[in-house]
């Protein structure tokens, strides 16, 4: 069996072919069953590798399924953003909608830049973890933690932790003990975005997860992002006209990305960011 791929960078910064999140987008996936979407997923040890399993061209409706190298994901944004780049092309257009577990996800490209909409309304709730705990556990002190850290599901639960200052954005050394300790979401696995305003509309964050023993960061993290608006939501930040933000992440591991935030008046979440194409090919299969 012999299956095309494409390679591709999302949230990247323009000019810079090493910025954003790497994906592979694997094409006419229809046919694999799910231990091999896992197997392949493992292979590129990317992130996250998708699967277009089904597009319907009357609606720009594509059936997406997303792997990380150990599990499947219900919701992630920058594949999210990378399959429909990839699914437009294909099909001529600028609008797509992609069919995850998560639910349909709609995507609007504009040039080389993609923006979804979340697929559900945020929710939020309090993490048993004191604030000590949770400053412990990314390797600060309490008074580096401001505002109220929230478990928000867009999509994906992660915890949201609003921090004092970018200084404390950039000293996070998060531990992977505390983190199973201290972090528990439905997801199973331990995600944090930890994040700070950096004056004007900027913002400044990092995502960290830990993976048994170990911590990984991940360069540009779209369903945080959506987390950081399900995060405003719940603050009420967004009622006067609605927000934007432009989010910095992924410094840190040296893949500089900028990912797009909007929260209208009404709560609904939208995350964009640049799209760019960095290789393709195909695969071989038995």
């Amino acid at each position: 069996m012999e299956l095309p791929f494409r390679l591709v960078s999302v949230f990247a910064v323009e000019g810079d072919p090493f910025s954003g999140n790497p994906l592979a987008v694997v094409e006419d996936a229809g046919d694999l069953e799910p231990h091999v979407m896992q197997a392949v997923a493992r292979q590129f040890n990317l992130s996250e590798t998708t699967f277009v399993t089904a597009v319907d061209e009357g609606s720009g409706t594509a059936t997406v399924r997303i792997y990380t190298t150990t599990y499947e994901m219900p919701f992630a944004g920058h594949p999210t953003l990378g399959t429909a780049h990839v699914v437009a092309g294909h099909l001529g257009r600028g609008v797509v909608v992609l069919d995850l577990p998560a639910g349909h996800v709609p995507v609007v490209g504009d040039g080389a830049t993609w923006t979804l909409t979340t697929a559900r309304a945020s929710t939020w709730r309090s993490p048993d973890a004191t604030r000590g705990e949770l400053a412990a556990t990314l390797g600060l002190e309490p008074q580096d933690l401001a505002g109220e850290p929230l478990l928000v599901n867009s999509g994906v639960e992660q915890l949201v932790v609003p921090l004092a200052s970018v200084d404390a954005v950039r000293r996070v050394g998060a531990d992977a003990a505390l983190l199973h300790r201290h972090v528990r979401t439905t997801l199973g696995e331990p995600q944090v975005l930890a994040w700070a305003e950096a004056g004007g509309d900027e913002v400044e964050a990092r995502f960290v997860l830990a993976d048994g023993g170990s911590v990984v960061e991940d360069p540009a993290t779209g369903s945080a992002c959506a987390n950081l608006g399900g995060w405003f939501v719940a603050h009420d930040a967004h009622r006067s006209g609605g927000l934007t933000r432009v989010v910095h992440q992924g410094a840190a591991v040296q893949r500089p990305s900028l990912l797009r935030l909007g929260v209208s008046s009404e709560g609904v979440v939208t995350v964009g960011g640049l799209v760019t194409e960095t290789g393709s090919g195909t695969l071989l299969l038995p």
